[in-house]
């Protein structure tokens, strides 16, 4: 296995990782600043108003998205560091990412309330209300849904067309969840919150980072856990694939999911990914 620590990590709790079109990677921390590293070393960096949870690159490398504490989506420029407000939610900005192919940037909150805004035309939509508790929210790379990480140890996948399906038809949702990061210790269940969730751009799998300081690998379609990485020295709080699956951004950095206490310090490493790790299990014949 091979990894390269960042150099120059956040001064405080790393929330979000996002790869650009190439090598760079926006990070997003609770020290209130947007950091733009080249592969391992800090390239730049924007102050923001509060702690940023969420952050994404937009059209190209000089655009990005972020969202935070303050309950703003804010488009910034990287290179001039000017920001502009493009919507709101009534709670926290948990989740914001971009569409190259519809031009689109999407937002979720911990109001429950997935939004799209076209910074084109100022038009922005509410298109999903989430019914669950989440964490870590990613969209599926083909937009057909979403995928929810929660504090209680489960990933929830949701399709956007289950919607429109009634009641009485219910059978044919596609939608489902799944529990994991779970470990037994003196015959008891330790259930461990899920914090981060990010999909291979080739494949569709998926990875998932908890609390156990465990990232797991999953083939969605066929319901099954396709391996898992070694234990980080803290909780996962952040991950994301690069533009094509080659390399995983871990980030290692405590969430304070057992209060205030001596932790390792935040670390933000790049995993080269191994073929193995991420492609879909074959279905086993009928």
């Amino acid at each position: 296995m091979t990894e390269v620590e960042l150099q120059a990590p956040p001064s405080d709790g790393v929330s979000c990782l996002r790869f650009g079109a190439h090598s760079e990677l926006l990070v997003a921390s609770w020290d209130a600043t947007l950091r733009v590293y080249d592969r391992a070393r800090l390239r730049s960096s924007v102050e923001m108003e509060t702690p940023v949870l969420s952050c994404c690159y937009g059209k190209d490398d000089a655009e990005a998205f972020a969202g935070g504490l303050d309950c703003v989506v804010n488009q910034v420029d990287v290179k001039t560091r000017h920001k502009t407000a493009i919507g709101t939610h009534d709670a926290a900005v948990r989740h914001v990412g971009y569409s190259n192919e519809c031009g689109l940037t999407v937002s979720g909150g911990w109001d429950g309330v997935i939004k799209i805004f076209d910074v084109r035309n100022g038009v922005n939509a509410t298109i999903h209300e989430v019914k669950v508790s989440w964490k870590g929210l990613c969209v599926f790379p083909d937009l057909m849904g979403i995928a929810l990480a929660s504090v209680e140890g489960r990933v929830a996948l949701e399709y956007f067309d289950d919607d429109t399906i009634p009641t009485e038809f219910s059978r044919k949702k596609r939608s489902y969840a799944f529990k994991c990061h779970r470990g037994k210790v003196d015959g008891q269940t330790l259930i461990y919150p899920i914090n981060s969730i990010t999909f291979h751009p080739t494949y569709g799998t998926f990875a998932t980072g908890g609390c156990d300081g465990v990232v797991n690998l999953w083939d969605g379609a066929n319901k099954k856990r396709i391996t898992y990485l070694r234990q980080y020295p803290t909780s996962i709080s952040a991950m994301d694939f690069n533009h094509d699956g080659s390399v995983l951004a871990i980030a290692a950095s405590y969430t304070y999911e057992q209060g205030e206490k001596d932790h390792p310090n935040d670390a933000i490493f790049l995993h080269t990914v191994q073929d193995s790790e991420v492609r879909p299990k074959k279905k086993a014949a009928a």
